[in-house]
């Protein structure tokens, strides 16, 4: 597992983490500067619902529940995307590789993320060297 600590992040940025049964996942409640991650999540949904969070916090994203339009998916994607490439490390990730090939579930055990979270790294990682093939670059 990588040195990214969500926990250690909401820490310096000064938010406070709740667990709580509620449904989403997770949010932000920004009039208490705290997120709420729902409770019963397993440790790897945990610390993804938390770097997702965390992503929109520092983007400065709006708070309305606007995610069925498409600035709202997008700032969702992103979101997810700049979670993953924290909780993921491209060192981290190539290791992962060299020691269980193509095996997702392994790989996601050893990154201590869920599988989901290793496949949207593996498909930024995809889509980034598809655009630098294109713009003359690998």
């Amino acid at each position: 597992m990588n040195s990214y600590d969500p926990y250690a992040h909401a820490a310096e940025l000064g938010v406070a983490i709740r667990h709580l049964p509620i449904d989403p996942l997770g949010l932000f409640m920004a009039q208490y500067n705290t997120v709420v991650v729902q409770s019963g999540l397993s440790r790897e949904q945990d610390r993804f619902v938390l770097a997702h969070q965390l992503a929109h916090i520092e983007m400065d994203d709006p708070l309305e529940d606007d995610a069925d339009d498409d600035e709202g998916e997008q700032r969702e994607i992103r979101a997810n995307n700049i979670a993953a490439m924290r909780l993921i490390p491209y060192p981290e990730l190539v290791e992962a590789w060299k020691r269980h090939g193509e095996d997702a579930a392994s790989m996601a055990d050893a990154l201590g993320v869920p599988v989901e979270v290793l496949n949207a790294r593996l498909r930024l990682l995809r889509l980034q060297s598809e655009s630098q093939s294109t713009e003359g670059g690998i």
